[in-house]
């Protein structure tokens, strides 16, 4: 029979392995919880559609990845692969693809995803020491200063995810265009005021001058 100390042990150290999954799960796909815009996800379903002839169901946000597989042609779902990163510029990881059950699902991983495409599967310094043995094993001669600085990029370009840039768009949207304070009259200035939920007695100069401090205030 195990000693109260040694099933606490236990305990503890089951509850630190079942968090360590918890949060593994958690931070395993980018941005979890993100939802795809509607363009985005009608955009995928149009691309599986275009992709998948042999697929004989409809294709909607509910539709099951695995019903995909099933029933449609292995090579289109590879063709509908293929073209969904290309079409977005993400590259989606195998081990994120294996939490997707949904068109849904899949629409919203691409939204979530850092866009890049890679032009090349090794990063800089795997690929400079490949080149470095490649030479000396077929003695190609010496190789010139700074080759390193022009081997070419590992990814054709990096970006923000679909998210992140409508988060950015809706943020530089949601900013309240600055207003030339000086050309206001005392009823326009004291009527700003009271949208702002600021005091709007006091003289023009002092209209003026709460409302441009609140203005300073609120830029970036």
């Amino acid at each position: 029979m195990r000693s109260p100390w040694a099933l606490c042990l236990i305990a503890t150290t089951w509850c630190l392995f079942a968090t360590h999954r918890a949060l593994s799960a958690l931070f395993a796909a980018p941005g979890l919880g993100r939802t795809a815009s509607d363009a985005v996800v009608e955009e995928v379903i149009r691309i599986i559609k275009q992709e998948c002839p042999s697929f004989g169901g409809e294709v909607s946000r509910a539709t099951r990845t695995q019903t995909l597989q099933a029933e449609a042609d292995s090579l289109d779902t590879l063709e509908a692969m293929m073209e969904l990163e290309d079409h977005f510029k993400v590259e989606l990881e195998d081990e994120w693809m294996e939490e997707v059950e949904t068109v849904q699902d899949l629409a919203d991983l691409i939204w979530r995803t850092p866009r890049g495409l890679k032009l090349r599967t090794v990063d800089d310094e795997t690929y400079i020491a490949m080149i470095r043995k490649s030479h000396a094993e077929n003695r190609w001669g010496e190789l010139y200063d700074g080759w390193e600085k022009d081997i070419p990029p590992q990814y054709e370009h990096r970006g923000p995810s679909l998210a992140e840039e409508a988060e950015r768009e809706k943020q530089a949207e949601s900013k309240t265009p600055a207003v030339d304070v000086a050309s206001l009259t005392v009823p326009q200035l004291r009527a700003a005021l009271r949208t702002l939920g600021l005091e709007d007695s006091g003289t023009k100069l002092e209209l003026r001058e709460r409302l441009a401090g609140d203005q300073d205030r609120r830029a970036p």
